[in-house]
């Protein structure tokens, strides 16, 4: 289990997962921040991968030393998590579907079920409060429009075009990915209080997964523009708003990463047979 983050200020390290490398981090990228917010083991092995590699250390109590203190590199910490999160879920989703397909051709198209994340719930308690969020009261503020939708309805289609977020303020979502026959392939699920569609506003890329509603929802909206605008205002409250996203993102690579490693591990055991 981790307690610290890191970031690359020379050289360059390699990022492995089951002996297969995975990526390579260069200056100015960082590596290891969800140890700083939940109980969970590290989920891939860092190596340097130049020589002279040096990089820096953020522990878990500086890091809330930060925050508190409200110091203003804080909020560029913020901002770099808040930047970087999407690419990583991104990525996470691939692998998760590339591993669901080859799991189906083992076991000639039979029904695939996972855990859905199994075994996290008190990893996935924040380990405290430092962490800046929004309140009730400034969620009104930021998402203004309410949209309702019976159950299972699409609420925006995987490839779609990000026109805007959502907080999801009743009812149960889920997050929604083809595989290559077609198959759907769950990636998470959504409870009142969580926020998505918020990645392709980030990134500008498009949607990557569709959302369908498991029960009648209420959603509380806010459109492209209206959300970059509270972004680039670099305000206290824009400062929360992205932590909060932080947060959502956090969760959702946690509970995925649990269920991407225990499908590798009935892909092994399966191919054994």
């Amino acid at each position: 289990v981790g307690q610290e983050m890191y970031y690359i200020k020379d050289g360059e390290v390699a990022v492995f997962l089951s002996g297969n490398k995975l990526a390579t981090l260069k200056p100015g990228e960082i590596f290891g921040e969800i140890s700083l917010f939940y109980n969970v083991e590290r989920t891939a092995t860092i190596k340097a991968a130049a020589d002279l590699t040096e990089v820096g250390v953020l522990t878990r109590r500086g890091f809330e030393t930060l925050l508190l203190g409200n110091q203003p590199y804080s909020h560029d910490l913020i901002f770099r998590l808040y930047s970087i999160l999407p690419e990583r879920l991104r990525n996470l989703n691939e692998k998760y579907r590339t591993a669901i397909n080859a799991l189906s051709l083992i076991t000639e198209g039979r029904n695939v079920k996972m855990g859905r994340g199994k075994g996290l719930d008190a990893a996935l308690r924040p380990k405290g409060d430092f962490f800046p969020t929004i309140t009730s009261e400034e969620a009104r503020i930021v998402f203004k429009e309410t949209k309702t939708f019976d159950a299972d309805q699409i609420v925006f289609a995987e490839g779609d075009y990000g026109d805007g977020a959502y907080l999801l303020l009743e009812g149960k979502a889920k997050a929604v990915t083809s595989s290559d026959g077609d198959e759907k392939i769950v990636l998470g699920e959504f409870d009142s209080g969580e926020i998505f569609g918020e990645m392709a506003l980030i990134d500008n890329k498009p949607r990557s997964a569709s959302i369908v509603t498991i029960t009648p929802c209420k959603f509380a909206f806010i459109e492209k523009g209206a959300f970059s605008m509270h972004i680039e205002a670099r305000s206290n409250l824009s400062f929360r708003l992205m932590a909060f996203i932080c947060l959502s993102l956090f969760k959702r690579i946690v509970t995925l990463d649990k269920e991407y490693a225990d499908l590798k591990k009935q892909l092994g055991r399966d191919h054994q047979q």
